[in-house]
C-alpha cells in the first residue's frame, strides 16, 4: 500500500489524535469529529480506515496509536486480527490502546 501524506484523512489522523484514550472522554470527543466530518463527506470513514489500515503497518508507536485511535471507530471485523496482535504489542501504550480500540468496536457491534 502507498501511504498518501497528503490525504484529508491522513491529515486527520495526524491532527486529531494528539491525546490518548487514557484521558477521560477522549474517544467520545474523536467519535463525534469523525461523525462530523462523515456528515459533511459519508466516503470519509471508508478513507480514514484506510489510512489507519497504512499506519498500523508502520513501527512508530505514535502512528500504530493514532491509528488504533481511528480504528477504534470506524475499524472492521476483518481488523479484528491485526488489532489482536497489538495488544502484545511491546509499548505498553500501544497494547493499551490495542485492547482499547477492541473494546470499542465490540461496543460498537452491540
Amino acid at each position: 500500500m502507498t501511504i498518501d501524506r497528503n490525504s484529508d484523512a491522513w491529515l486527520f489522523m495526524k491532527r486529531a489524535s494528539s491525546a490518548s484514550f487514557s484521558r477521560p472522554r477522549f474517544i467520545d470527543f474523536y467519535r463525534n469529529m469523525v461523525h462530523e466530518k462523515a456528515v459533511a463527506d459519508p466516503d470519509f470513514p471508508v478513507r480514514l480506515r484506510k489510512s489507519a489500515l497504512e499506519a498500523v503497518a508502520s513501527d512508530d508507536s505514535v502512528w500504530l496509536r493514532k491509528a488504533l485511535h481511528a480504528l477504534a471507530i470506524v475499524g472492521q471485523a476483518s481488523d479484528f486480527e491485526i488489532i489482536q496482535r497489538l495488544t502484545e504489542h511491546r509499548d505498553e501504550n500501544v497494547a493499551r490502546d490495542a485492547k482499547t480500540c477492541l473494546f470499542e468496536y465490540r461496543r460498537r457491534q452491540g
